[in-house]
């Protein structure tokens, strides 16, 4: 017997002892509880012991929703009544690392002030849980998931600052590293000292022919500084599957107490006040021996289920996938049928974005956007320009291929430009992988599009990025620094050869804000770009009615043109002048201060890079 969604019969046993969730949470329960049971069944039923591992489970389930605060309890009330609460939010996104931004978990409520102005909605901390002594890949290696890193703060700083952003109207999105934990995490350690219960946490082989035969299919995340997927560790005598760094193990979900383990930690930290979990690594965390390991069916019925186990313990939670994949199966990650992701990272829209400039031609992002579709309700696109990590350049491969182009040639001349090779270039990003500059480039925004004090055409390159970020339906992320048109971080020597994503992690420049509404210096132009941005985002979204946007035909190569409702928005991505007819109407023109554009009598021009937002006038 299955239901609609092909999920099998509720398997929980009626004579098994029920979890005691607070009342709120048991009418939750009630709703959800023959769901989580199908899911889990879908991964683990098959096990003689699914039942009482199941019950045991929810008992500890229900213990932690006990403990869940009166405010967060509120909030999951009046989130439960508008459960489109993140997507249809005015803010935008601000991701940083705390160290870098502030120095303590505390020290980052000196900061509100600064967030406020941008209208920062969402606040991403990158990780600053427990992490790996020594290389620990930016904190993604995490060592223990219930304790804050030594010189950040505390397990109580952190439900205080989730306390005090809420207070602003700002919600608090962490890190869930799903894939993997350090090697040095409590039960790496255990694994190591022969426990056979936390051994069966890893997914480890004894036999090198059979790592090699696996290893045949996947790819490779760091082919330069950290090449193959296995790693041989002396203690075990055996490879360990390290699908990133070889200091990162992989976690076994085909053990159902791995499943319970990271649950629940996602959910301590919901208690914590953190209202968006991101789930970093999600592809990878089902293995399916002769695939590439990436996207299996079981990763998104792990994801359902912890959608279903949030909707229990702690609804006014959500989850934002990181997954950097190609658009048809980033798609997946907001369910079919049954929820998963609430949002999303565009990867694809952020790679033609540069690509376009690159190319000074707005055919790639023009056929991305076409092929963006409009997602299901209560989701939204994450539209970003840059992040801590690099413009990974294959999520665009199948569209560029699809359209019989050459994926190599094409990339090539891309990077050309943005790793400063090509003639006249500005541009003075890095490849992410020395052997392969295709593999993907490192580089803050200003880097990349050459900023320079002064220089009008460099600002007009900064703005076109983010314009379209600011443009197209989502939420737009600014990444720390960005807000100022801050540069690269100074890297120690070897630094940035052991992985370039250090060239993303500057210190805060303290500076810079000092000067953000001084007239004429940059850091003003640009932080008052970003408001501009905000007021633009604001006013498309009040005309569009939620109809997301459309692309506009029959303009020029050079030019990217959306339709939201009844406002238009262009952009020139060449680096000459171009003209384009006006529709009938009366329209009110707006852009940003540098770009400049003229109505004339036939029509439009947009100077080079230049942008145009129209919203029409009431009729007289």
């Amino acid at each position: 017997m299955s239901t609609a969604q092909g999920l099998p019969a509720p398997v929980l046993d009626a004579s098994a002892a029920q979890p005691s969730f607070s009342a709120q949470a048991q009418a939750r329960f009630a709703r959800h509880g023959a769901r989580l049971s199908q899911l889990l069944a879908v991964l683990y039923g098959q096990r003689d012991d699914f039942q009482p591992w199941l019950s045991g489970f929810l008992a500890q389930l229900a213990d932690i929703e006990r403990a869940r605060s009166g405010d967060l309890r509120e909030l999951d009330e009046r989130r439960m009544g508008a459960p489109d609460w993140l997507a249809r939010g005015s803010g935008v996104a601000y991701s940083c690392y705390v160290d870098r931004f502030a120095g303590t978990l505390p020290a980052i409520r000196e900061r509100l002030g600064h967030l406020r102005e941008l209208g920062v909605q969402l606040l991403h901390l990158l990780p600053f849980l427990k992490m790996r002594e020594g290389a620990n890949d930016g904190g993604f290696a995490v060592s223990d998931f219930a304790e804050v890193q030594d010189g950040l703060g505390s397990i109580s700083d952190l439900a205080e600052l989730g306390a005090a952003l809420r207070g602003h109207g700002i919600s608090l999105m962490a890190d869930v590293v799903l894939n993997h934990v350090a090697d040095d995490h409590p039960w790496a350690k255990a694994a190591m000292l022969g426990d056979e219960a936390r051994q069966g946490y890893f997914l480890t082989f004894g036999d090198r022919s059979e790592v090699e035969a696996i290893e045949a299919h996947l790819d490779q995340v760091f082919p330069d500084q950290a090449p193959g997927n296995f790693t041989w560790n002396p203690a075990l005598k055996r490879w360990v599957w390290t699908t990133f760094f070889e200091y990162q193990w992989d976690l076994n979900y085909q053990n159902p107490e791995v499943f319970a383990e990271m649950a629940l930690a996602m959910v301590r930290l919901a208690n914590l006040g953190v209202e968006v979990l991101r789930v970093d690594s999600a592809p990878y965390i089902w293995k399916r021996i002769g695939t590439d390991c990436k996207n299996q069916p079981e990763v998104h019925v792990i994801l359902k289920a912890l959608r279903v186990i949030l909707d229990i313990v702690a609804p006014a939670t959500r989850m934002n996938a990181e997954a950097i994949v190609e658009r048809e199966e980033i798609l997946r990650y907001f369910g079919d049928g049954l929820p998963e992701c609430s949002l999303a990272y565009n990867a694809a829209l952020m790679a033609a974005t540069w690509a376009s400039l690159a190319r000074a031609s707005a055919s790639m992002v023009r056929q991305t956007a076409l092929a963006t579709p409009q997602l299901p309700a209560g989701c939204a696109w994450v539209n970003y320009v840059r992040c801590h990590d690099d413009i990974i350049w294959n999520v665009l491969r199948r569209d560029i291929e699809t359209r019989g182009q050459d994926y190599v040639q094409l990339i090539g001349a891309v990077t050309d430009v943005l790793h400063g090779s090509a003639a006249a270039t500005q541009s003075r990003g890095v490849p992410s992988q020395r052997h392969d500059p295709l593999h993907g480039t490192s580089g803050m925004t200003a880097e990349l599009v050459g900023l320079r004090a002064g220089d009008e055409a460099s600002l007009r390159r900064y703005a076109l990025v983010y314009g379209v970020a600011f443009a197209m339906p989502g939420i737009p992320l600014i990444y720390m620094g960005d807000e100022f048109g801050q540069g690269n971080a100074a890297v120690t020597p070897g630094q940035e050869a052991d992985d370039t994503r250090w060239l993303h992690r500057p210190e805060f420049d303290q500076a810079a804000m000092a000067q953000r509404h001084v007239p004429g210096s940059t850091p003003q132009r640009v932080f008052s770009l970003m408001q501009w941005f905000r007021q633009m985002r604001q006013r498309l979204r009040d005309n569009d009615s939620g109809q997301g946007a459309e692309v506009i035909a029959g303009l020029s190569d050079a030019l990217f043109g959306l339709r939201r409702g009844p406002c238009r928005v262009l952009f020139n991505f060449s680096e000459s002048e171009q003209s384009v007819e006006l529709p009938a109407g009366r329209w009110k023109l707006y852009a940003p201060w540098q770009s400049q554009p003229r109505i004339v009598s036939d029509g439009l021009r947009l100077p080079e890079h230049g942008q145009a937002w129209l919203l029409p006038e009431p009729a007289l």
